[in-house]
């Protein structure tokens, strides 16, 4: 309780980088949760994980499909960074290859929704949004956090266009994320 609060309340990022990018309406979400989970015994959850892992690994084995994606109203789910913790976690915790949580972040959404004409590879005709990465994701999935630039919209935004969109998140997360105007411009 006491560790998860202060992560609630660092607002500088100095526990975690990446608390600096959230929003005060998530921040409070967050604190509700803190708060709900404040009596909740914490051996009770480790005692449970075992049998979540074993069950997860046994969907698999069994030919389940899986979606990687987070959920951000769950406390310390970090708005696009938390994916690439996900996806790693599946290849580290859950063996699967990297190859396959590449897939399961790209292809397997557009089979979900039924979009697989629109977008979910690299075709002529279909959604272009793309990251390019420094780094080969398949023999390190850690890989996919070193991102070079990412196509979206036609539009190519590079590192130094990242990083400013990154500051503009920062700063609105700092002033309570009023209205604002984040774009990649």
């Amino acid at each position: 309780y006491a560790e998860a609060k202060k992560g609630v309340e660092d607002g500088a990022g100095e526990l975690d980088a990446r608390r600096r990018y959230v929003c005060g309406y998530l921040v409070a979400d967050w604190r509700e949760q803190v708060e709900e989970g404040k009596d909740a015994p914490y051996e009770s959850l480790q005692k449970q994980l075992p049998h979540v892992y074993r069950d997860f690994r046994e969907m698999r084995e069994n030919g389940v499909e899986f979606l990687a994606g987070t959920d951000v109203g769950v406390l310390f789910m970090y708005p696009g960074f938390s994916l690439h913790d996900e996806l790693e976690k599946l290849v580290r915790e859950f063996s699967f290859r990297p190859m396959e949580v590449l897939r399961i972040a790209t292809y397997n959404p557009a089979v979900f929704y039924g979009a697989e004409r629109e977008f979910g590879s690299i075709e002529s005709g279909k959604v272009a949004d793309l990251v390019l990465l420094d780094a080969n994701p398949v023999p390190d999935i850690r890989n996919t956090r070193r991102i070079q630039g990412v196509m979206t919209r036609g539009r190519w935004l590079d590192q130094a266009a990242l990083d400013r969109l990154l500051r503009e998140v920062e700063e609105a997360a700092a002033s309570g994320c009023g209205p604002t105007r984040i774009s990649p411009h």
